[in-house]
């Protein structure tokens, strides 16, 4: 896969968990990320809307460059896990490419981390009302809280504010109380308070960030990946060399100026969003 472009689009800047895992695990590939900000919060509109969206966004990404595409948005993989046929759709959208979601590689670690078999779910409205969850983890106790205030609160900035840990607080409590030992962070936008939710449900409680497990994943694929016909790519060298100047590229719908400020301080170097 000499041209591998991922595709990686969510609601605002929640996907950039993943964007920014992905750039530890393969610097040499490149992306183009896509934060759908004028559409912002996807958590709280209808399965099928969503999926709308879902196809909206591919189109766009395919028509930028993009071969691989990444649903770096829980509400999104939700939708489209739920939906029959919508990730057939946008696998042909990308030419029937490996299509990923951040919900899947999240319930595997999950299985491996619980103990007790007690996993609790921290997710959009959306996301929890698909029962996603609990239709992936038959035989598991879930407990899954819809906590639609965290998303605009994460998007504004708001992550450390006392505001957002008093309303973090009633979300948790739930998980508290089932006894849960092993707490998804059913959200891409959540791992900006992963450190919050850590607090709050104790070092004995196992947190899982679906964007290292969906990182992993991918990384395994693109390295998988045959490089020529007599060859297979199994090293982190041939990568780089693959990709050895890397192009990486943010599009939003909406506000890029803010997306821009945001995204550069959480990903660690200078990020200029183009407005579609």
């Amino acid at each position: 896969m000499k041209n591998v472009v991922l595709g990686i689009f969510d609601s605002g800047i929640g996907g950039l968990t993943v964007a920014r895992e992905i750039e530890r695990r393969i610097p040499g590939v490149s992306y183009v990320y896509f934060g759908d900000t004028a559409r912002l919060p996807y958590g709280t509109k209808t399965a099928s809307t969503v999926v709308n969206y879902a196809i909206q966004n591919s189109k766009f990404l395919k028509a930028k460059g993009a071969t691989m595409p990444i649903i770096a948005c829980n509400t999104a993989s939700a939708a489209i896990l739920k939906t029959k046929g919508a990730n057939k759709k946008i696998s042909l959208i990308f030419k029937n490419s490996k299509t990923f979601n951040v919900i899947e590689p999240a319930v595997e670690a999950a299985k491996e981390a619980t103990k007790n078999k007690k996993i609790g779910v921290l997710a959009t409205p959306t996301t929890v009302n698909s029962r996603i969850y609990e239709r992936l983890l038959p035989g598991y106790k879930v407990v899954s809280v819809p906590a639609p205030l965290l998303v605009p609160l994460i998007e504004a900035g708001w992550e450390y504010r006392p505001e957002t840990k008093s309303i973090l607080r009633e979300y948790v409590n739930p998980l508290k109380k089932a006894g849960v030992d092993t707490v998804i962070l059913g959200c891409t936008h959540y791992p900006f308070i992963a450190k919050l939710v850590r607090d709050m449900m104790g070092d004995k409680v196992k947190i899982i960030n679906p964007a290292v497990q969906t990182a992993e994943k991918i990384e395994l694929f693109v390295r998988q990946q045959k490089a020529k016909p007599q060859g297979v790519l199994t090293t982190r060298n041939y990568l780089n060399k693959l990709n050895k100047y890397p192009h990486r590229r943010f599009y939003v719908s909406d506000l890029p100026k803010g997306f821009s400020k945001q995204a550069a301080r959480f990903m660690g170097h200078p990020i200029k969003a183009r407005l579609i």
